[in-house]
């Protein structure tokens, strides 16, 4: 009787020597919970790497919309009324400056060529005034006073020409014509992005909605949506790598340019602005864009491949290489998981070799000693 109640404490301990209850709860995450040896041919199934220190980073991946920039839009709207004759680009053509765009026909520009018309005339009446009276004077016929006044109508006259010269140049209307036309040109080189009219349409003379807009797309903005809980994790200048659906495997390469001052009221979110170059065309307005921000901060942190991680019950764990074939489970708490990489707050310390490829093998490895 007294030996079976000796043999069975005996039991109890072997068992517990050999891992074989349940684990202890590990009270500091970077103590050790058992030492597994592993032979020759298991070796031949793991690979190790070395606990790093790197710069301490965070990653926000967000919604984002390809944009027109703003600072290279030009809106075209009409200086007179009439009614459309001609529409000759369309969207998404590419016009020069100095392009035809459309030609109106109106009353009021009948008006225009006539006021220039009259005031050519004037000048040159004008002038000849100037002559005769310099003449005149010569034969005493005129005082120097007459003269002065005639060289006054004449810059007067001449003042309300170059007036409405350089008006119809504004307008596109040609000089001394009388078809009423008026002509509506490219201000700039650009795309056709937007035409709010087409052939035959009545243009009213109060009319306050823009024809063309023109963008030369060279650059484009790309929009994001920040919500409000992840204002605080990035600043401007912070690297943006944007993709988009139409080109999965290109990565466009940018920095925040700006972060909005105000949240939207529906969206609870803010705008994040992101200038990109697009001279080779492929990025269109509308486009949807996937935009990953990288913020840097001054400290470093200990970071292990994401890999080598094991989830065993609520805890991660490492494998931590000792001598001659033996390792470590190591609790670990996490930081961060940035890409590949994940950032550990405390459980490993830097230069230690942990188990990356078969680090499930080797935690569920029965061999402990």
């Amino acid at each position: 009787m007294n030996r079976m109640l000796l043999f069975i404490p005996l039991i109890g301990i072997f068992l517990m020597g050999c891992n074989g209850g349940k684990p202890e709860k590990t009270a500091d995450p970077s103590s050790d919970t058992g030492i597994i040896t592993l032979d020759d041919q298991q070796m031949n199934y793991i690979k190790e790497d070395t606990v790093r220190r790197i710069p301490d980073e965070d990653i926000l991946i967000l919604n984002g919309k390809v944009s027109f920039d703003q600072n290279k839009v030009t809106k075209v709207f009409p200086v007179t009324g009439g009614m459309v004759v001609k529409i000759y680009p369309g969207i998404g053509d590419y016009v020069t400056k100095g392009a035809i765009l459309a030609v109106l026909k109106g009353g009021e520009v009948s008006t225009y060529q006539n006021d220039y018309t009259v005031a050519k005339a004037n000048r040159e009446v004008a002038k000849r005034n100037v002559d005769i009276a310099k003449e005149l004077f010569k034969t005493n016929v005129y005082s120097e006073k007459e003269i002065i006044a005639a060289e006054n109508e004449m810059k007067k006259a001449t003042a309300e020409f170059n007036k409405s010269k350089s008006f119809l140049e504004a307008m596109g209307i040609k000089e001394d014509a009388v078809d009423a036309n008026y002509t509506i040109i490219a201000p700039t080189d650009g795309f056709i992005v937007e035409r709010n009219v087409s052939e035959n349409t009545i243009i009213r003379p109060d009319n306050a909605t823009n024809l063309f807009t023109i963008s030369s797309l060279k650059t484009v903005w790309v929009l994001a949506d920040l919500y409000e809980n992840d204002i605080s994790k990035i600043k401007l200048n912070d690297s943006v790598d944007i993709k988009t659906i139409a080109y999965p495997d290109k990565i466009w390469k940018g920095k925040v340019e700006q972060i909005g001052s105000f949240l939207d009221p529906q969206s609870r979110v803010v705008k994040v602005k992101v200038v990109l170059d697009n001279t080779a065309g492929l990025l269109k307005p509308e486009m949807y864009a996937s935009v990953k921000i990288t913020t840097y901060f001054t400290d470093s942190v200990l970071a292990i491949p994401t890999k080598a991680l094991v989830l065993q019950g609520d805890n991660y764990i490492v494998m931590v290489a000792g001598p001659n074939k033996t390792f470590t489970k190591r609790a670990v708490t996490i930081l961060r998981t940035i890409d590949t990489m994940t950032l550990i707050k405390k459980g490993v310390k830097e230069h230690e070799i942990i188990v990356t490829d078969g680090s499930l093998l080797v935690s569920s490895n029965n061999a402990a000693k």
